[in-house]
C-alpha cells in the first residue's frame, strides 16, 4: 500500500516511472504465486477473469462468458441483417 500512495503523490517523473515498475514487477510476482493454486481463465472477448465453474466456449473452443458470446452474437446479427 505504501508503494502505491508513494506513486499516487510522486511528483518526479523518473522516480513515478521507478515506483510503477517496482508495483508492476510486485504485482506479476504476487499473480504468478497465485495462478498456481488458483488457475484463472480469461474471456477472450473482454479479457477478464472467468471462473471455471462458468466457463462457456465459443465455436473456436475459446473460454468467454456467456454474456459476452450472446452480445458478440447480437452485433453480428445486426450487421449481417442490415
Amino acid at each position: 500500500m505504501e508503494l502505491c500512495e508513494r506513486a499516487a503523490n510522486e511528483q518526479n517523473p523518473e522516480t513515478f516511472l521507478f515506483v510503477r515498475q517496482e508495483l508492476i514487477s510486485l504485482l506479476d510476482e504476487k499473480g504468478q504465486r497465485l495462478s498456481k493454486h488458483f488457475p484463472l481463465v480469461m474471456c477472450w472477448l473482454c479479457g477478464k477473469p472467468l471462473p471455471l465453474e462458468n466457463c462457456k466456449t465459443d465455436e473456436r473452443g475459446r473460454a468467454v462468458h456467456e454474456e459476452c458470446y450472446a452480445a458478440k452474437m447480437a452485433r453480428n446479427k445486426d450487421t449481417t441483417s442490415s
